[in-house]
């Protein structure tokens, strides 16, 4: 833990108070050190069991994001003291509370229920939430949460299936962008009826070469043309391949989508030669 101060004296003399903190149980100690400003001995004095309860109360109404995260991560702080974080005023604090990997499972699982998005957001990204609550935050009606529990690499599959089902584009995108997609996953996105979420499955490093070859069947010529690029950018592959496959994948490759930008500055070409 890096401490705050302005010098190696200031640190060490930061980290002595701090550990007299943690291990004193003397109240009026206690309150002595809840006066300090420096955000490591206001967070022990949180976690202490024996500080007063009017001064861990007026700390934790007043503690920022530091001192939350802190706080959370003193391994003696009670569980009832962790949860009054979720009733903190500031939703950007009760977010940090939320983001900390020392964040006990009950106050997730209270801060997966905050009024504001961006706390929701932080629990389903946070890789320490448990499984049957991301399960939960992927049925969550927020496309950002959702889409949110698909980039969580701890996300677990019954999550992820509700996920590649999704109405909404980006949530699949996101799940086809994740790595080591389990077999099932990848066919059902395989199938997606949406183009790009094949093209961006096409371009996931982590797919095997069963996979691969499924996409290069695929209907659409900018899904077949990331496939057959990426063959051929492999001398590992191309070795492998037949020379009649290496020549259907250099054809594949050759495909050349145009942009909306590309469409739209030819169309105005046009326009301007009819009017010339």
């Amino acid at each position: 833990m890096a401490l705050s101060g302005n010098s190696r004296f200031d640190a060490f003399a930061i980290l002595i108070r701090v550990v007299l903190a943690r291990g004193t149980t003397s109240p009026e100690v206690l309150a002595r050190f809840a006066e300090r400003s420096e955000p490591e001995i206001l967070a022990a004095v949180i976690a202490n069991p024996k500080a007063p309860a009017d001064v861990v109360g007026h700390l934790i109404e007043e503690a920022d994001c530091v001192i939350t995260k802190l706080a959370l991560s003193e391994a003696s702080l009670p569980l009832q003291i962790a949860m009054r974080f979720a009733e903190h005023r500031d939703w950007f604090v009760r977010a940090a509370a939320a983001r900390s990997l020392s964040a006990p499972v009950p106050l997730l699982n209270a801060l997966a229920g905050d009024s504001v998005v961006d706390v929701q957001i932080e629990v389903a990204q946070n890789p320490t939430t448990p499984p049957a609550l991301l399960i939960d935050l992927a049925q969550e009606l927020i496309n950002a949460i959702r889409e949110t529990v698909a980039l969580n690499p701890n996300a677990p599959i019954e999550a992820l299936r509700y996920l590649i089902a999704d109405r909404e584009l980006t949530v699949r995108l996101a799940v086809a962008r994740r790595s080591q997609l389990t077999a099932d996953l990848s066919e059902a996105l395989s199938r997606d009826e949406h183009e790009l979420v094949r093209c961006e499955l096409a371009n996931n490093e982590t797919l095997s070469e069963l996979e691969l070859d499924r996409l290069s069947l695929d209907t659409s010529d900018r899904v077949r043309c990331i496939v057959a690029c990426r063959r051929l950018a492999s001398t590992e592959w191309v070795a492998k391949m037949p020379q009649e496959a290496v020549e259907k994948a250099t054809r594949a490759a050759a495909y050349q989508p145009k942009t909306t930008a590309e469409i739209l500055k030819g169309l105005t070409f046009k326009v301007l030669d009819r009017d010339e």
